[in-house]
């Protein structure tokens, strides 16, 4: 007696409909699964998807009310932070860090980089606020400066560069990152947070002036370095992507649940494949 839930000799004589179906499902889930997801998690992904732009030539205007253009920095690498005066939180943790890395790297390097804070709020950052900040960190300002920019050039830099930032009231969400672009011009290194290290910011501009790249598993390997973006999720609390292990669990079900039914729907016809390949191999 044939059991009724047997679908066996259904899904037989209908094998080119299910697999047909099976890359229409594929087709439509492959780009979640390509680019991962979608919001704050994906902030840092949009950020590292600027490594390696040419930056182009900006006009800001400097703490003491001098024109500045990027231009000015031609074969020199420099470090780029993204702040707003106002920020009482994150701006000036990390601007506190980067003034002991600015420190200790002119200890070693003197003046063959530079630094740029370039406030994102344009219609508060004015040259004097930008001033007034700066002074908390530095009174030096030849080889660190305090920019402001106008709304196109804000809107444009921090597109370049990837970095977010949106107004909620008076303050921002945004991005907690610090840039170094190198002696090409091109953005060399990324690197996040609001609790950064000195050394996190000394090691790649190191790099970036002398040409020598430490190795690392994560950078060096885009594979790795994909895995852990996709399997981060955004920290407002830190300002960072962190990785979180059940996204790799289910990316990892994923994964698995395509290969399997790949396997099922075409697995015949690829041993087939294989071995017509194998004896031509031994003719």
């Amino acid at each position: 007696m044939t059991n009724i839930m047997d679908i066996r000799p259904i899904f037989r004589e209908n094998t080119d409909m299910v697999k047909r179906i099976f890359l229409a499902v594929l087709l439509l889930l492959l780009p979640s699964l390509v680019y991962g997801k979608v919001g704050k998690e994906g902030l840092i992904a949009v950020a590292e998807d600027a490594v390696g732009r040419k930056v182009g030539d900006y006009l800001f205007t400097d703490q003491d009310g001098k024109p500045f253009r990027l231009e000015e920095l031609k074969g020199k690498p420099y470090i780029v932070s993204f702040n707003y005066s106002s920020c009482t939180t994150a701006c000036p943790l990390i601007s506190s860090t980067l003034a002991i890395a600015v420190k200790k790297a002119m200890k070693e390097f003197g003046d063959s980089f530079a630094v740029l804070t370039i406030g994102f709020d344009w219609e508060r950052d004015t040259p004097e606020r930008m001033k007034e900040y700066g002074l908390r960190f530095t009174r030096d300002f030849r080889q660190w400066k305090f920019l402001s920019g106008d709304r196109e050039t804000i809107e444009a830099i921090t597109r370049e560069f990837g970095f977010f930032y949106e107004r909620v009231g008076d303050h921002f969400n945004h991005l907690n990152m610090v840039t170094v672009v190198g002696r090409d011009g091109r953005i060399y290194k990324q690197i996040y947070g609001m609790d950064l290290r000195p050394g996190d910011i000394i090691g790649p501009l190191k790099e970036a002036i002398t040409g020598k790249k430490g190795f690392s598993l994560f950078g060096d390997f885009a594979f790795f370095k994909s895995l852990k973006l996709l399997c981060s999720r955004y920290n407002p609390a830190t300002g960072q992507n962190e990785f979180y292990f059940p996204y790799l669990i289910t990316m990892a079900f994923q994964v698995i649940s395509i290969v399997t039914g790949f396997l099922l729907l075409w697995g015949k016809d690829l041993l087939r494949v294989l071995s017509r390949f194998s004896n031509r191999l031994h003719l």
